[in-house]
């Protein structure tokens, strides 16, 4: 749960006390998010399969072996008949659920807009995975090889902005004062309500810490209290946490 006491406007003095109150909020907030989440309760093993497929996958397994004992004409029959009826009731049961899964799309926010996601996939043409070319213009062609490629192309990319030296994260105090955060006014309570509320979309993918928009959007007002202490603390101390320095990078293959 979120402690006031941990986080007040007293307590964060030092690059040290905002890295803590960062770490106290995600850790609250992640376990209230679990917490809150029912875990899917899924079929296990011979609740997904249905009698008549059990029966019939029984019995085709005995005249397998029949058939394998004896080497009879009759009895090599009788197994691929009982395999082609265990085809068409595995079959069956398919069509039945794709007809289901069919006739239980609709176009509303209440199923979460199933029939256009459906009309995507359907559309959406399968794009190959071609390799690329590395540092020393040899082709990357597994995964492990491709993900190199791209680790190390960012690596090159995302540097530093070149700019005047800034003091280490574990020296900022509040006597190392940013002079440019004088010139940003605090940050309001009623601004965070109202980025978390209009401008955070709920099916975002999170970031390293795995909170999502929409569990923001559920959050208390203690919550947007304490995220106020640590914003305006990183104005004043003109550091920012090591817990929001972390990304954690997804490449995806576009069409084109």
């Amino acid at each position: 749960m979120l402690d006031n006491h941990l986080v007040t406007p007293g307590s964060l003095n030092s690059a040290e006390d905002v890295d803590e109150a960062v770490h106290h909020v995600t850790t609250a907030i992640q376990s209230a998010a679990w917490a809150a989440t029912p875990a899917p309760i899924l079929p296990i093993g011979s609740q997904v399969v249905p009698v008549s497929v059990r029966e019939k996958v029984k019995e085709r397994r005995q005249l397998r072996r029949r058939w394998q004992t004896t080497r009879n004409p009759d009895d090599k029959a009788k197994f691929n008949r009982a395999s082609k009826e265990l085809k068409d009731i595995l079959s069956n049961i398919r069509n039945t659920a794709v007809n289901k899964y069919l006739s239980d799309l609709t176009p509303t926010h209440a199923t979460d807009d199933s029939l256009w996601k459906a009309a995507r996939r359907v559309r959406r043409m399968e794009e190959p995975n071609p390799p690329i070319k590395n540092s020393t213009d040899s082709w990357a062609r597994t995964d492990k090889e491709k993900a190199d490629v791209f680790a190390q192309h960012m690596k090159e990319v995302f540097q530093p902005w070149p700019g005047p030296d800034l003091p280490q994260l574990s020296n900022c105090s509040a006597s190392s004062i940013n002079q440019e955060s004088h010139r940003i006014e605090p940050f309001t309570k009623t601004e965070i309500v109202d980025v978390i509320t209009d401008e955070l979309h709920p099916k975002k993918a999170p970031g390293y810490d795995l909170i999502t928009g929409k569990v923001l959007k559920n959050s208390t007002r203690k919550c947007v209290i304490i995220l106020q202490l640590i914003f305006n603390a990183i104005l004043l101390l003109g550091c920012f946490p090591q817990g929001w320095k972390v990304a954690h990078i997804v490449m995806i293959l576009k069409p084109g």
